[in-house]
């Protein structure tokens, strides 16, 4: 991971620990996504889903995980855990109100 990056990514984590979502989402909203490599991109796409979960905005915490998937920078671990977290958010949308 780039310093520049990581100094952004540190920055997150610490407000995600923090519950200042806001402040995680500013942290990575610095960082030009399409020019990180494919495991910087995988760590900023969780946190950013980490970020819409936290504000219960489901269908973008979705698409985040997609993108982190998609993104090829995540160990199997973590991509298996996001496949899942996909599933269960789809459950969450097929079972909420409209």
């Amino acid at each position: 991971m780039s310093p520049r990056v990581g100094e952004a990514f540190n920055e997150a984590v610490v407000a995600l620990n923090a519950g200042r979502f806001d402040k995680a989402g500013d942290a990575i909203g610095k960082l030009r996504l399409d020019r990180l490599s494919s495991y910087e991109r995988g760590k900023a796409e969780r946190v950013l889903f980490n970020v819409a979960d936290a504000e219960k905005d489901f269908t973008a915490a979705r698409q985040h995980l997609v993108n982190a998937l998609e993104s090829g920078g995540l160990s199997e671990p973590e991509a298996a855990a996001a496949r899942e977290q996909i599933r269960r958010i789809n459950g969450q949308l097929a079972t909420a109100p409209r």
